[in-house]
């Protein structure tokens, strides 16, 4: 049965839910290097609770700066105040002792993105300016870590002052050991997303500001790499870079210039590689098409872009995209069906690429038939995906607050597990039943998944 949800109902819910798991990864893991905040910190965070008629003050606040690629979150034990974060544990589960810099970056992507939303009193949570403090300090703090990963030289670039000027002129040399320029532009969003935190609060350390922007000094490098091998570089990578930098494009003026030329010149080639039946190729060169994750990607950023290029040649590559898309959608379950087998594989991360893009194109729409049809699409999907699938974990301790967040109509929960996402579900078309796998949490994926529903 799908439930009937209103588009601000919707908003509302992914904001939460995304919330919730970011801050139950981020904040309470226990993963990683710890670090106690200094005594500055805590004058600063007893000053934005005071007069809350909060009894027991924090006295044990930690903040991580590393993160483990997978591990399963589990709750020992409610604990006796809502912010002793050491009455959290985290079991492991095939756990890599290595540092994902994806992860890490898609972390302080979406932490950061959940400030503004909580301020805005989007999430209905108590302490509001105390929460958003703690994840915007905690964001600083894991992209302090991944600056020390980039001048290590064998993850992001090396880096060499040749003068002590104002300018802080640096000359950049990229690795050979690089990772692809996917995971380079992941980094650069999140130390992009920082850059705005001072001027949210002026609680937030400003000193850093000048090394993170340092560190963005490889844009122009990655960009031209881009443009010059775009014909090499698969539409699934080309639209994870785009949506990356129309993302950077919002949070600093830094290299505007080369990240909008770069972000159409992605433009042109989507529209290039549109096929008349709708599809993407995978490359210029190969005619397989492109997975239809991807299609959503690719409408994504083709709807984006012309919000800040108006062409029509956009416009008509988007709804073309959307026509594809669409075809795929079966109204009885609710999902877009996209194999003929009996069982029908959907992960988080995929869904939730899905609903940002249908979000993005009910936003540009206005056509008013086609707009009522994507809103009712978008309930229906919402309701199957996301409630009847039993994606997110319905348990709401509090968390940094002293009362329990409450969301109605989405299933039962795993009591000792904490309110996380999913890695996937499965649907079985004929029965019409939905089977989620508990107890597996793919932090790459999730992360990535709740920037989606944030962005």
């Amino acid at each position: 049965m799908n439930f009937e949800f209103s588009y601000p109902d919707i908003v509302k819910h992914c904001n939460t839910m995304a919330y919730l798991n970011v801050i139950s990864f981020c904040l309470l893991s226990g993963c990683g290097n710890i670090e106690m905040p200094d005594e500055q910190e805590l004058d600063r965070i007893y000053k934005l609770l005071k007069g809350t008629g909060i009894k027991n003050m924090p006295k044990n606040i930690t903040f991580m700066s590393s993160l483990y690629k997978k591990c399963v979150p589990g709750y020992a034990a409610i604990p006796e105040s809502a912010y002793d974060f050491k009455g959290f544990r985290w079991v492991s589960k095939k756990m890599k002792r290595s540092v994902e810099p994806n992860v890490l970056a898609h972390s302080i992507s979406s932490t950061t993105a959940l400030i503004p939303i909580l301020l805005n009193g989007e999430i209905l949570s108590d302490n509001k300016e105390f929460i958003a403090y703690c994840l915007g300090i905690n964001s600083i703090k894991q992209a302090c870590f991944l600056v020390d990963f980039l001048r290590l030289g064998d993850f992001y670039y090396t880096g060499k002052d040749i003068g002590d000027n104002v300018y802080a002129e640096c000359k950049i040399t990229l690795s050979n050991k690089n990772p692809d320029l996917k995971t380079q532009f992941y980094a650069s969003e999140a130390l992009a997303s920082i850059l705005e935190l001072p001027g949210q609060s002026k609680l937030y350390p400003g000193g850093l500001i000048d090394k993170f922007e340092k560190c963005l000094e490889v844009l122009p490098i990655i960009c031209e790499n881009v443009i010059e091998n775009i014909n090499d570089i698969s539409s699934r990578d080309l639209s994870a870079i785009c949506l990356s930098l129309l993302a950077m494009l919002k949070h600093t003026g830094l290299h505007r210039q080369t990240i909008y030329n770069t972000v159409n010149t992605i433009g042109f080639e989507f529209c290039e590689r549109l096929t008349n039946t709708g599809d993407i190729s995978r490359n210029i060169s190969d005619d397989n098409f492109s997975s239809f994750v991807t299609l959503c990607n690719c409408m994504n950023c083709l709807i984006r872009l012309h919000e800040f290029n108006s062409m029509d040649k956009y416009k008509v590559s988007y709804l073309k995209l959307y026509d594809r898309i669409d075809s795929y959608w079966d109204k009885n379950s609710g999902l877009f069906s996209t194999s003929d087998k009996s069982k029908q594989k959907c992960s988080f991360k995929d869904v939730s690429a899905l609903l940002s893009a249908l979000r993005a194109l009910r936003s540009c729409l206005t056509d008013p038939d086609l707009f009522m049809y994507v809103d009712k699409q978008l309930s229906s999907f919402y309701s199957s995906a996301f409630i009847n699938s039993k994606l997110f974990n319905n348990q709401f301790y509090p968390i940094l607050q002293e009362n329990k967040m409450e969301l109605h109509n989405l299933g039962s929960s795993e009591k000792n597990m904490a309110p996380v996402f999913w890695e996937y579900f499965e649907f079985k078309t004929e029965k019409k039943k939905y089977y989620c796998e508990p107890g597996v949490f793919a932090a790459e994926e999730t992360l990535l998944g709740c920037k989606y529903l944030l962005y």
